[in-house]
């Protein structure tokens, strides 16, 4: 027997797979797939590939994106691919994914007054350690007895056997000690004015003493008007209650200033009066508005000569600043004889005397002026208009027509600047 070799060659074709897996993980971890594979010769390629888990395709890519695996477990990630000959392999690889260590802190939460203790437990199967940015007793133990001095926050960690890791913080608020402070404790005012009761720190609960004339006896800044000096008491305790401190309030309200002006004044047009007031002993300073027709503005007593009706107003300060407040009207006297009318008007175009209207001294208001013809006839009429308008007066026309030279009745309805009416009646001649 012998053996024969002949010089010819057998070439395989085909993809050559291979991958890069991590054959442990963590389950919150996704699992990185580094893919090797090439063709077997040169001249051929990997046409297509697939990618399979957890019996579904989870890639078409060559290069997969990490895969994250939904359970823990044994898994396989399997690779199939095809060359350009149409020839085709697969790949399997093995995956155990382990689950997160188990780990629970409770509480979950806790509010502490400053210098109270609180226990804070770990429940867990692997070996746990505490941290904090204030300091802690037990790194290492299943119970940490704690006492923050501030508002943080304690941290519990654990990793198992396989390396995975889990953590579970506890945050503590801290009510430390506080001061309150009045920040207008002591306040001067005057009679029917009114403050703002301001303190801090803010955010705690308020309780005032007494409540009676204070806007808001729950909040801050509360407003009070106070008739009489009074000192007024406010409580803040945090919201946990566990501390508490006062501040007071003296309000001292100062001696009022006080004004009367007098009765209202009624003088002829053009005669002098004199205003004189009450005031009381602490008035200091004094002013007089509007001006009008007074002699003095900054005087205690004034006077004057009466042009029109006005309403003076006296504002006086006392020696403490508090300001006090009256008036009086000083009026034209009203009567027939105050609403001044010409006998004679002249409409012939030559700018003098052309239009017949009332002037009033003392008068607010011309409610209703008529003209009537020697026959009782209506011949011009306007309502509600100031004295002295003539733009509200007649033209001597009647309906756009001039109306004939002859004497022509008139009635005036007025009111006067203290609020009686009068009524005045009286002819006037329509000169041509």
């Amino acid at each position: 027997m012998d053996t024969a070799y002949l010089d010819h060659r057998i070439w395989v074709r085909g993809p050559s797979l291979d991958f890069g897996l991590d054959s442990s993980i963590c389950f919150y971890d996704s699992t990185l797939i580094t893919n090797k594979s090439f063709s077997f010769l040169p001249g051929d390629s990997i046409q297509t590939v697939s990618w399979k888990a957890d019996d579904s395709t989870f890639s078409n890519l060559f290069q997969p994106d990490p895969y994250k695996f939904l359970k823990t477990g044994n898994h396989q990630v399997i690779l199939y691919a095809t060359d350009s000959n149409g020839c085709q392999d697969s790949l399997k690889k093995n995956v155990i994914v382990n689950g997160i260590p188990f780990l629970r802190a409770i509480p979950e939460a806790d509010t502490l007054c400053a210098g109270d203790t609180t226990t804070l437990i770990a429940f867990h199967n692997d070996p746990v350690l505490w941290t904090s940015p204030q300091p802690v007793n037990c790194n290492n133990c299943d119970t940490l007895i704690a006492t923050p001095a501030v508002a943080t926050y304690y941290a519990v960690e654990t990793r198992s056997k396989a390396g995975c890791y889990a953590r579970d913080t506890i945050n503590v608020k801290v009510y430390p000690p506080f001061n309150a402070v009045a920040l207008n404790p002591f306040t001067m005012i005057c009679p029917g004015d009114t403050v703002s009761l301001r303190l801090a720190p803010s955010g705690m609960n308020i309780q005032w003493n007494p409540v009676s004339g204070i806007t808001n006896p729950a909040g801050y800044d509360p407003v009070v008007s106070p008739t009489q000096s009074i000192q007024y008491n406010a409580l803040l305790t945090d919201s946990a209650g566990c501390f508490s401190d006062s501040v007071v309030f003296n309000i001292h309200v100062k001696p009022p200033a006080t004004v009367d002006a007098g009765p209202d004044l009624i003088v002829n047009y053009y005669s002098s009066f004199n205003i004189q007031p009450s005031y009381s002993s602490n008035v200091v300073k004094y002013e007089w508005s509007p001006p009008g027709d007074l002699n003095c503005i900054f005087c205690a007593n004034t006077s004057g000569r009466a042009m029109k009706s006005y309403n003076y107003a006296i504002r006086v300060t006392s020696d403490s600043g508090c300001v006090a407040t009256d008036s009086v009207n000083v009026f034209i006297e009203c009567n027939q004889a105050s609403i001044l009318v010409p006998n004679a008007f002249t409409p012939n175009n030559d700018n003098l005397n052309e239009t017949f209207y009332p002037v009033g001294r003392g008068v607010s208001l011309i409610k209703r002026f008529s003209v009537y013809n020697r026959y009782g006839q209506l011949v011009y009429s306007r309502e509600n208009f100031p004295p002295g308008d003539k733009s509200f007066g007649w033209d001597g026309r009647i309906k756009g027509e001039p109306a004939p030279g002859a004497v022509y009745v008139f009635t005036v309805e007025a009111l006067c600047d203290q609020g009686s009416p009068i009524v005045k009646k009286g002819i006037v001649t329509l000169i041509r």
